[in-house]
């Protein structure tokens, strides 16, 4: 096979400029080679994902050189990295030849799994085999034809161009040139205190007795706000994710897409910026939000550019790898809040913020986005933590697999809501305290839901779980409490509160809002509008425009009929009875006839080598169970804490294995200071006997996709 000009061989028998000119530009063709496929293979498709999350680099805190530099690293670092190593060849010019040829294959390769899996969909055979044919291919005509060689070279313009269109015509953009916002100060007239606290990812559903009232035994915090507030009980959000719903709260703009980042600069009318120079600001965002860019807003820390960089590159490096997994989803950037910075601590922050609280001669508005109750559900009602699994158990691509899963991560929810609640009600309580509780404004309102229904998107909306995923809770408390304990049941929106805020204190926003103000009656239109999501459920989605649209009336009749979580002798149990038969925790094992031992081993997981001794550390408690039954078993699994039935679940079939079993045991029934026993049964019911089958139980270790 001869050897080609666009191959790297040296240039001999010529003078030294000349010979050394052939050699650079060998070199360069060389890197320009690997700089088109390595575009192709990975820098393409990673920017291209990012270029539609510009909210990744607002959670980084990210300035507009440290994307850039990003950016750079992404299209150009993969190219160098494997120039450099085809160095390591450079004495020997045939073999670097075919180091250059095999590595263009492996690239071609990895693009056209790519590819492949974007046409087609994922799957070993789908994916691997337009891979391997692209590879081969690649090794033969590269290898054969000089013009394979400098047609791929010549391709290398195109990774400065998107380069380019990515910094300058993508929505990441706006990202790159953030900055200050000018205050818009306007004029109030009714100044008061203002308290406004945002949750996350908490649905209306989760607050109701039964009935369609807030359940004061469960959630006080809120039950006593709403005793004074006014609740708009048929509030709804206008976007199912943070980054489009949190503007819309925070402009009184409806969303749209392309969805624009949520920055000042996209949102310049905002209620930071109507405020700012009015009132003292004391605010804390959320980390994927930067609308409140006046220096006299309060921020999250930035991190040094290096670190920030690297952040962004090793979290690009799994975004790649999901892109070109034969197996893995399509990857997504929308969904990520476990991947928040680590030093985030939302019960903290969140007590923090109620310390913070202080009468004031000068207005002030105290805001805070807490990232309460959302994922991870990993908190005690007394703000202890548990360790387990995030995402739970049960959870497979954003669907509960069966009605198991979707109740035990309810429970773990509604554990977690309940430490928020307890700190609302720690507010409410401090307010009333300090004397500012009458005359202060407070908003207590939610981005979006969460949905538990078996088979349906856990955040997405479908044509099943429209009333958790898009009904969110909205209790304004007016100055003087006028209208304390009303619920209204006119249609509200997200993109209404502020509006209804400035109905409140008596200021006009220089551009008009698209919401309305609640106070003039709200809506009476029962159509509700949804911005779309690719987590959707496409299904419901038959609009021309960038909503889902839908009668409104029956969901939220479905939603006032929401069940009550069933209330319990023992408080402590109430959320910890679920599975079949209920009834039985917290009943003592004595109190079941034991029977012969199980034929089946179970093995245990979860916690690691059965070790349940109360663990002095209030931050990290042994309550999460899981294991194994060795044998295909349909009969419930309970464990039993120090002689009394703590968690009974049916065994699943699950991406583990089948015989899969996993709950969580009530911390009331720790000991304190003292070994706790934990007893593995099967059990048997024979109309009212209970019969109890030990198993033998043997220790493992959760996979690392498991660990929590």
């Amino acid at each position: 096979m001869d050897d080609s000009p666009a191959d790297p061989a040296p240039v001999r028998g010529t003078r030294g400029p000349v010979r050394w000119w052939g050699r650079l530009r060998n070199e360069v063709g060389v890197l320009a080679e690997l700089l088109a496929l390595t575009w192709l293979a990975a820098a393409q498709p990673v920017l291209s994902v990012y270029a539609q999350a510009p909210e990744q680099f607002v959670l980084q805190r990210a300035d507009g050189g440290e994307i850039v530099l990003f950016a750079v690293a992404i299209t150009v670092g993969p190219a160098l990295g494997l120039w450099a190593l085809t160095m390591v060849a450079l004495p020997l010019p045939r073999v670097r030849r075919w180091v250059v040829v095999a590595l263009g294959a492996g690239l071609v390769g990895v693009a056209g799994a790519g590819l492949a899996k974007e046409l087609l969909g994922p799957g070993m055979l789908r994916v691997g085999v337009p891979a391997a044919t692209a590879t081969v291919a690649w090794m033969l005509v590269r290898g054969r034809w000089d013009v394979v060689a400098r047609t791929a070279r010549t391709l290398a313009v195109a990774p400065v161009l998107s380069l380019g269109l990515f910094v300058f015509a993508s929505p990441v953009h706006a990202v790159v040139t953030a900055g200050d916002v000018d205050a818009l100060g306007v004029e109030v007239e009714r100044p008061a205190p203002i308290v406004f606290l945002l949750f996350d990812e908490l649905p209306t559903a989760s607050l109701l007795d039964g009935e369609g009232a807030i359940d004061g035994s469960l959630l006080p915090g809120f039950a006593a706000l709403a005793g004074d507030a006014t609740w708009y009980r048929n509030h709804t959000t206008m976007a199912p994710y943070t980054e489009a719903a949190v503007p819309a709260i925070l402009t009184g703009m409806a969303p749209e897409l392309p969805r624009r980042p949520p920055v000042a600069e996209e949102h310049p009318q905002n209620l930071f910026s109507l405020l700012d120079g009015t009132y003292d600001l004391s605010v804390q965002e959320s980390p994927v939000t930067f609308l409140c860019q006046s220096p006299s807003c309060t921020s999250s820390t930035k991190a040094p550019t290096a670190t920030t960089v690297r952040t962004l590159l090793e979290e690009a490096h799994t975004v790649w790898r999901s892109i070109i997994s034969p197996t893995a989803p399509a990857s997504t950037l929308d969904f990520n809040v476990q991947d928040m910075p680590e030093d985030l601590d939302a019960l903290p922050s969140m007590e923090a913020f109620i310390d913070g609280i202080e009468p004031s001669e000068r207005p002030r508005l105290h805001f805070l986005h807490v990232l309460l109750p959302h994922q991870p559900w990993h908190l005690l009602p007394d703000g202890r933590q548990y360790a387990a699994p995030s995402p739970p158990m049960g959870l497979s691509f954003f669907l509960w697999d069966d009605a198991g899963s979707a109740e035990r991560g309810r429970q773990r929810h509604l554990l977690q809501l309940q430490a928020a609640d307890r700190v609302l009600l720690d507010l409410v309580t401090r307010l009333q305290d300090q004397g500012t509780y009458d005359d202060a404004l407070i908003v207590v309102t939610a981005d979006h839901g969460v949905s538990f229904e078996v088979g349906q998107p856990e955040r997405g909306a479908s044509g099943g779980n429209l009333h958790e995923v898009v009904w969110t809770p909205l209790l304004i408390k007016a100055p003087g409490s006028d209208g304390g304990g009303e619920v209204v049941d006119d249609p509200a929106r997200t993109i209404d509160i502020l509006p209804t805020m400035a109905a409140i204190l008596g200021f006009d926003a220089p551009e008009p809002f698209d919401g309305i103000s609640l106070r003039d009656g709200g809506s009476t239109n029962d159509e509700v509008a949804l911005l779309d999501w690719e987590l959707s459920d496409d299904a419901i989605d038959d609009e021309d425009d960038d909503y889902v649209r839908f009668d409104g009336r029956p969901w939220f009749e479905r939603l006032l009929a929401t069940p009550r979580v069933p209330l319990a002798d023992d408080p402590a149990l109430r959320l910890f009875r679920t599975g079949p038969h209920p009834e039985l925790i917290g009943t003592s094992v004595r109190d079941s006839t034991i029977g012969e031992r199980a034929a089946v081993t179970f093995e245990l997981r979860a916690p690691a080598r059965g070790e349940l001794d109360d663990d002095p550390d209030p931050d990290d408690l042994p309550l999460y169970v899981d294991g194994m039954v060795s044998a295909e078993q349909e009969l419930p699994v309970a464990f039993a804490l120090n002689g009394r039935i703590a968690v009974i679940a049916e065994p699943r079939t699950e991406f583990l294995g089948d015989g899969h079993v996993w709950g969580l045991l009530p911390p009331s029934l720790l000991l304190d200071g003292e070994d706790d026993e934990l007893e593995v049964f099967l059990i048997e019911v024979d109309g009212d006997e209970v019969l109890l089958r030990p198993m033998a139980t043997t220790f493992g270790s959760l996979p690392a996709i498991a660990d929590p």
